[in-house]
């Protein structure tokens, strides 16, 4: 029975500590990820729009590719996107101006210079197509 009578129900500081980075690290990753969700969902529709690149014309490629950045809220307008085509090798390159800046403020940001972090996205497609339907 001696070892009932030392229990007092306290934490120790060390516990606290492990804790609270815990939690920390799980604000950063809720803060970070979506921001790479999005990036792949944006460079999956470019791969998509690249593989069909031969039954579209540039301007439905670029309306559609501003569509999606709208839907997944991103700074992208028809003419962020550059389209390069080589009808000789069959291939089309899709890319961004320039690509897109996030900022994202840890700690509520409590000290800028330190909480600060800027994320750059610049994804860049190159497809190959067949030029049989």
């Amino acid at each position: 029975m001696p070892l009932l009578f030392k229990e007092r129900g306290f934490i120790s500081i060390k516990v606290l500590f492990w804790l609270a980075f815990l939690g920390y690290l799980v604000y950063c990753v809720i803060m970070v990820v979506p921001l790479y969700i999005n990036a792949e969902f944006m460079k999956d529709e470019m791969a998509l729009k690249a593989r069909i690149a031969q039954t579209l014309k540039d301007e439905e490629i670029l309306a559609g590719l501003a569509r999606k950045a709208k839907e997944l809220g991103l700074p992208l307008a028809a003419d962020k996107f550059v389209i390069t085509r080589d009808e000789e090798k069959h291939s089309i390159r899709i890319s961004t101006k320039g690509g897109w800046d996030v900022q994202v403020q840890f700690l509520m940001n409590i000290l800028p210079q330190y909480t600060t972090k800027t994320f750059h996205f610049e994804p860049v497609i190159d497809e190959t197509y067949s030029t049989r339907l």
